[in-house]
């Protein structure tokens, strides 16, 4: 009994240590919040996918994501995507090495649009026909020190049981903005699960909720497919 003790305290001290925050699909390590500033200037960076037929569905995220941390912070939200200098960023020779983001390079142009920190995106095994699957990786950087604010890695795989509920639970908030009333739960479901734009969209919320250690099922959405009322300042890089 008392080596079990043991070993649960020596479980929960490496817990502690790493700040981890485990939802199903949704792990983030490193994860401190009193260390992000959400009255700061935060630059988010567009999802970059190595394979480029995939290119769109990691545009679809990175718009739902705009969106999603728009709500959550203060400060001005950049996004790569509508700063002129930095549109065709994920092309760029210098800012992509060996599949990730040049991470001195990117702090450097985070400084320059005057931000605090920055939001790097990775999506891999992306599967864009249902059942939808993809796997979003998120490393949130202080600018100005360096330091990884959080690491996070979201494994959405609608094949699999709890995600597949989770996503349901998801639909059954947005389905006022997507679908008619008329439609049944299960019905609604089926429709969402064709559409991308709603796997996108929940791989989002999911995320950045992660990441502010918020709950998906007590969240009340409003965030609409369309017609968003967010709009983002465009910048140019001097």
């Amino acid at each position: 009994m008392y080596k079990i003790l043991i070993l649960i305290m020596i479980s929960l001290s490496i817990t502690g240590c790493t700040n981890l925050i485990e939802d199903n699909h949704v792990r983030v390590s490193n994860h401190n919040l009193s260390k992000i500033d959400i009255k700061g200037n935060v630059l988010l960076l567009t999802p970059i996918v190595q394979n480029k037929e995939f290119t769109n569905f990691a545009n679809g995220v990175g718009s739902f994501l705009q969106l999603e941390m728009a709500k959550k912070i203060h400060g001005q939200l950049v996004y790569s995507k509508e700063v002129e200098s930095l549109k065709d960023a994920i092309n760029w020779n210098n800012l992509i090495k060996n599949g990730t983001y040049n991470i001195p390079e990117i702090l450097e142009i985070g400084k320059t649009l005057k931000c605090d920190s920055i939001l790097i995106c990775k999506l891999q095994s992306v599967n864009n026909y249902s059942p939808f699957r993809a796997m979003l990786e998120i490393k949130w950087i202080n600018i100005h020190s360096g330091e990884v604010l959080a690491n996070l890695k979201n494994d959405a795989d609608l094949r699999n049981g709890v995600t597949k509920n989770n996503f349901k639970s998801f639909v059954k908030k947005e389905d006022k903005y997507l679908f008619q009333k008329i439609l049944s739960n299960e019905d609604t479901y089926k429709t969402a699960s064709l559409k991308p734009t709603a796997f996108q969209n929940f791989m989002a919320v999911s995320s950045v909720n992660a990441l502010f250690n918020t709950n998906l099922n007590k969240q009340k959405s409003k965030t609409k497919y369309s017609n968003s009322k967010y709009q983002s300042q465009k910048i140019r890089i001097k």
